[in-house]
């Protein structure tokens, strides 16, 4: 009786309805009116008992709060020691399917569009990388090579046939000539120098050379399999080959010490139809669980 006779003398005196506020409105209003002091005296005598019954109904017979809402558990990860993710391409929606001799046209000519990695080579030609831009400068003319190789009027190995396979042939040609041969070189480089003491400037340039790459696989359809140190080799078996090291003969469970070369991908249709995945298996060095670190 006592609390209802408060807050209508409260209402009265401050001429609203306190229904229709939130508490934190509720008590700028009060504030106003009567003053901090005898705001804060308010609350601790009204409000707060008030909140704190309201809690106490919600009391089940057990003595469980019962929530007013269903809220969904926050899933906790455990971190990991992560190598540096700029050699990584996290996941790519693109999948290699040709229907047509635009199509066709439309993939040779991202092929071919080596231009932004050029740019970035010649702006970084004469620093000091040790030798990490002259190899990317050296792939990428390799690349350009191949294909006017495969597409030369001798060979005819890349044109447009119109059947089944022209997917195929693109994405063979991706995985042997650009990433087998060429691209999977540039990124076991850039881990190396990734272990390397080097200067801020240095490492702004690994990063973007290698962006520049990495946006031209992503415009081909090309994503990585990333692998972490500490991470269960288990997962990632299937597109790394495992390195021991020489005092350790029989790993049991084994987990991620290093990453030496970073696997790649590419999705294809194939000739059935199917979506397949044209790899290039990278190399990790494995060690047994809880002796890594």
């Amino acid at each position: 009786m006592e609390l209802e006779l408060l807050f209508a003398n409260i209402e009265a005196e401050c001429q609203i309805d306190a229904d229709k506020y939130s508490l934190d409105s509720l008590m700028e209003e009060i504030e106003t009116v009567l003053g901090k002091d005898k705001a804060k005296d308010v609350e601790e005598i009204a409000i707060r008992p008030g909140i704190k019954a309201e809690e106490e109904q919600e009391h089940d017979q057990t003595g469980r709060i019962e929530p007013t809402e269903q809220i969904e558990p926050i899933e906790q990860v455990e971190p990991i020691e992560q190598v540096e993710n700029s050699v990584f391409i996290l996941g790519c929606g693109k999948t290699l399917s040709i229907n047509s001799e635009k199509d066709f046209k439309k993939y040779k000519k991202e092929l071919e569009d080596v231009k932004d990695i050029i740019r970035v080579v010649k702006k970084y030609k004469d620093e000091e990388t040790s030798g990490f831009v002259g190899l990317v400068d050296k792939m990428i003319g390799n690349i350009s090579k191949s294909l006017e190789n495969w597409c030369s009027s001798e060979k005819k190995r890349l044109y447009y046939r119109g059947d089944e396979e022209d997917s195929e042939r693109l994405a063979r040609f991706v995985q042997k000539k650009v990433l087998d041969g060429c691209i999977q070189k540039v990124g076991e480089a850039y881990l190396r120098q990734h272990d390397k003491k080097k200067t801020k400037k240095q490492e702004k340039i690994l990063k973007e050379v290698m962006k520049a790459v990495n946006q031209y696989l992503e415009r081909l359809g090309v994503y990585t399999i990333p692998a972490y140190k500490g991470q269960s080799y288990r997962e990632i078996e299937d597109f790394y080959e495992p390195l021991r090291k020489k005092d350790e003969y029989i790993i049991t469970r084994p987990v991620v010490e290093s990453v030496e070369r970073p696997a790649y991908v590419i999705p294809y249709i194939d000739e059935d139809g199917d979506r397949v995945l044209g790899k290039v298996e990278g190399k990790c060095v494995v060690a047994e669980e809880n002796t890594w670190f």
